[in-house]
């Protein structure tokens, strides 16, 4: 599944595919992260962060969190799990840190958790590359920083 980042009024950059982190497919599995009914929240990552499916577990495990002044985490709202078919997607609303806003990020990670108190070990649920044509960040000006979720959802899950 792909997003979009609207970034400097609605221009929009190609990000990459969701990963689902290793420990968050055995918490979904054990139900320690409840996609259906479980508070997340999402962060932004500059390129100084290295991702791996394997270590980013928790936020503890994560580097490089976006440090300018308008950056701040936000709640992802609407999140949902629902099956058809045998197939599971997970989606949420799309996520907003802010309309008129000056931030720099490459990545942007999803956690089982509150943004207003996060803890070192809440458990990280996906991650995407904001910009995979590129190894720079994607910035917006003064202007809306914006990831859109696909239509079809975050991911899905099923048998194959």
């Amino acid at each position: 599944i792909n997003v979009n980042l609207n970034v400097n009024e609605d221009f929009e950059m190609a990000a990459g595919t969701w990963q689902i982190v290793n420990d968050a497919r055995l918490g979904m599995v054990n139900n320690t992260i409840n996609v259906g009914g479980g508070v997340f929240y999402a962060v932004l990552l500059t390129q100084a962060h290295v991702p791996n499916i394997d270590t980013d577990a928790t936020y503890g495990n994560l580097t490089g969190q976006v440090t300018d002044p308008d950056y701040s985490r936000k709640d992802v709202n609407g999140m949902t799990a629902t099956e058809v078919g045998g197939v599971v997607t997970v989606d949420s609303d799309d996520l907003d840190f802010g309309s008129a806003v000056t931030i720099s990020a490459k990545y942007c990670y999803v956690i089982a958790g509150d943004a207003n108190t996060p803890a070192a070990g809440d458990r990280v649920l996906c991650y995407v590359d904001l910009d995979v044509s590129s190894a720079n960040p994607v910035s917006s000006k003064t202007g809306p920083f914006i990831v859109v979720m696909n239509a079809a959802g975050i991911f899905t899950l099923d048998q194959t």
